[in-house]
Parts: structure tokens; C-alpha cells; sequence
């Protein structure tokens, strides 16, 4: 558990429900347009399916969604899936990614090994949720 010099703590559980929530919240801002409902639903799906799992748990989803999209890119140029179900998969597997970046950024932080790569957004979404806990909102 991440904790200040002051005794801050945040807790796991407390640190990735917000960080879900916010990316749904997100999602529903940016897939405004009845022509990505596909990108809207798997997005959704995406953070949904990373509620409740643990760092482990997570790794193994986002390499897992990896795998189905390599696939789905496969199966959409060959017609053996719709464009409804390859964007699906894609933001699917982007929002998987997302949150293991963005839990790898508060891992690193606290000197423990990532699950996945992390980027410059991701450690500022990390310092942001962090910030907004300790400030109790």
C-alpha cells in the first residue's frame, strides 16, 4: 500500500475502482456517437473487467486481450467477424492496457515490480487519483 512520509495510506482496491470508474465516465464522454457504439461497449467491458481482480490478475487479462485482437485483426480481414466486433475487442484490450499502465506507474512508485509498460499519462493519472484520495474526494 502506497503510503506518505505523513501515514497516508491508499489502498489497492481503493486506488483501481477509481481508476476504472473514471475511465467508464471517459469512455461515455468520448463514444457520444451511435456510430461507435462498438468502441463505447468494449470499452466499458474493458474497465469492467478489471474491477475486483489483483495485479497478477490483471497481467494475465491484458495479455490474454492482446491475443484476441491480434486474432480479431485476422478474423475482420477475413470477414469472420463484423467491424462491430473488431472495434470491440480493440478498445476492449486499449482499456485493459490502460489500467495495467496506469497500476504499473503506482507499482514502480512504491518499488515494486510493473505488470505492464507504463507512459507518461499513466503516471500522471496515478499521481492524480493518488492526490485526489489524499485530499478525500
Amino acid at each position: 500500500m502506497p503510503e506518505s512520509k505523513n501515514g497516508f495510506i491508499i489502498t489497492f482496491d481503493e486506488f483501481r475502482t477509481i481508476l476504472i470508474e473514471d475511465g467508464i465516465e471517459a469512455a461515455r464522454k468520448d463514444y457520444t456517437d451511435p456510430k461507435d457504439l462498438a468502441r463505447l461497449n468494449g470499452s466499458i467491458a474493458g474497465f469492467q473487467a478489471c474491477f475486483n481482480k489483483n495485479p497478477p490478475e490483471i497481467r494475465k487479462l491484458l495479455k490474454d486481450s492482446a491475443e484476441r485482437t491480434s486474432k480479431a485483426f485476422i478474423d475482420v480481414n477475413e470477414k469472420t467477424i463484423t467491424d462491430y466486433d473488431y472495434w470491440y475487442q480493440v478498445c476492449f484490450a486499449a482499456e485493459v492496457e490502460w489500467v495495467a499502465n496506469c497500476i504499473s506507474a503506482l507499482m514502480i512508485s512504491q518499488g515494486l515490480n510493473p505488470i505492464a509498460g507504463i507512459t507518461t499519462r499513466g503516471v500522471m493519472k496515478a499521481s492524480e487519483i493518488v492526490h485526489r484520495i489524499k485530499r478525500g474526494e
